[in-house]
């Protein structure tokens, strides 16, 4: 089969920020480098870490100056701390429906 990337997104372009798969990047590489959250506090300046976990558990993205201090402190580029969102999808074949029918009739006493 061949395989290619989609957007899951239909409405935006292509290149759609994953938000919660690119807070747990950002906390492996921080973690990897063996920053904790106070370090990373610190660096950035803020007066408490509720932003930062919530970074780490998908529900916010930090902002360009901190994912530009984050990337520093790191040594990667902006672009490594980012992840796309996109799905794998399976390109409908020619004997795609027979497949189909095939495994709906072996599998439709289960």
């Amino acid at each position: 089969m061949n395989y290619f990337f989609e957007n899951t997104n239909k409405e935006a372009s292509s290149n759609v920020i994953s938000v919660r798969r690119t807070g747990i990047k950002i906390r492996r590489m921080l973690y990897a480098a063996g920053y904790g959250v106070t370090d990373v506090q610190r660096a950035l300046g803020l007066a408490c870490p509720q932003s930062i976990y919530r970074w780490f558990a998908g529900t916010a993205l930090p902002t360009v100056d901190h994912l530009f201090i984050i990337s520093r402190m790191l040594g990667v580029r902006v672009d490594d701390l980012l992840v796309q969102e996109c799905r794998v999808k399976t390109e409908k074949t020619p004997g795609y429906k027979y497949m189909v029918a095939y495994y709906d009739r072996v599998f439709s006493g289960f």
